[in-house]
């Protein structure tokens, strides 16, 4: 009886990352972002930006951009 236990608790702690869902670390397709993020490429005019051709969105990428442009004098502020 012992052993079954032990066993079932090692199976469960094995398997319990793919029971678990985690936030991805790309922007979830038919989000309202993918509008927001296109109209920010086009009206900045920056060629770090265009790269929409990519999808899904890497989160981590767009957030690096979009800090980047914002220290740079306000480009965000124009808009």
């Amino acid at each position: 009886m012992m052993q079954f236990i032990k066993s079932l608790c090692s199976a469960f702690i094995f398997l319990s990352p793919l029971l678990i869902n985690a936030q991805s670390t790309f922007i979830p397709m038919g989000m309202k972002d993918y509008g927001l993020i296109e109209r920010l490429e086009i009206k900045t005019k920056h060629p770090d930006l265009f790269f929409s051709h990519i999808k899904p969105y890497n989160r981590k990428l767009y957030t690096k951009q979009v800090e980047f442009l914002d220290m740079q004098n306000g480009l965000l502020e124009q808009i």
